[in-house]
Formats: structure tokens, C-alpha cells, sequence
């Protein structure tokens, strides 16, 4: 049997987006929040950027360093996901050179070693946040609003 996607609602397919997307539509429209989702796996990239899109996020994804610094330049982020290496250099390394262009943007590193206590020394020092996979959608965005909400708060205090 072949399903027509068409046929059933987004919030059906989707509920994960639904109440992001909700409160969206009810703020103010200069609220929208950008995010650069910085990781070497397209497919992984690809499902995330879809998932944080349909939240009502505006992701910009990409699997390169330089492309990265390009954006920075380019736009205001206010959220970086990255994993733990990208053009082989550790994740948290790439994180704090793009912070460095843009202070005010919160962190994610998407790592799975969190018995590392490496990772979560330098995590705490340089306030990321850390996500251990696997995840759910509801899961990637409740973090990602946690991450954002923290980020901000961080921003009105300097």
C-alpha cells in the first residue's frame, strides 16, 4: 500500500514541529532564530536541517570550516551545532574560532562521549551545551530552544 504523504496533515507527520512552529507564528517575526548546523555527514546534516526547519528555524548547513567562517561573516547565527571533529579539527576547537567572530552565538556540540570528562570540562568552561546522540526530533529541538534560551540569557548579562 502507497501512502500519499499529501494526505495527512503536517502536524500529523510531523507533531514534533507542531507546537515549535506555533509559538513561532504567535511571535513577533523579527524572532526568528538562525542556525549553523556544522557537521561532515550530508545525511545526518540533511535530517537535521529538515527537522529544524519545519520547528520554524531558518539552518544553514554545511560540512566545511571554511564555509562556516564565510556564513559568519555573512550573517548573524544565533546557534552553532557542530560535532565532535569538522575538517579534522575537534569540534569544540572549530566552535570557540567561530565564536570568536560572533560572541553571542550559543553552542552544541552533538558528541557521543560524555564519559569523557575532557569533553565536559571544556564544554563547562567555554559554555556549550552537549548533545549525545541517538535523539529524537522532539528531543534535537527541545535542546536546541534550551541551548538558544541560555545563549540569550548569557548575551543580556554581558
Amino acid at each position: 500500500m502507497v501512502v500519499n504523504r499529501k494526505a495527512i496533515p503536517e502536524a500529523q507527520r510531523k507533531p514534533w514541529a507542531a507546537s515549535r512552529r506555533q509559538s513561532l507564528e504567535q511571535s513577533d517575526p523579527g524572532q526568528v532564530q538562525m542556525i549553523l548546523l556544522l557537521g561532515s555527514e550530508p545525511v545526518l546534516r540533511s535530517v537535521m536541517t529538515e527537522v529544524l526547519e519545519h520547528a520554524g528555524y531558518v539552518v544553514l548547513a554545511t560540512g566545511s570550516l571554511g564555509a562556516a567562517v564565510d556564513t559568519l561573516a555573512h550573517c548573524k547565527i544565533d546557534l552553532l551545532i557542530t560535532h565532535p571533529y569538522i575538517d579534522n579539527i575537534p569540534g569544540h576547537q572549530a566552535a570557540k574560532y567561530l565564536r570568536a567572530r560572533n560572541p553571542q552565538m550559543g553552542i552544541l556540540v552533538v558528541a557521543g562521549l560524555l564519559d569523557d570528562d575532557r569533553l565536559q570540562y571544556r564544554a563547562h568552561l567555554e559554555g556549550f551545551g552537549i548533545f549525545p546522540p541517538p535523539f529524537t526530533a522532539a528531543q534535537l529541538i527541545e535542546k536546541v530552544a534550551e541551548v538558544l534560551k541560555t545563549a540569550q540569557e548569557r548575551a543580556a548579562r554581558t
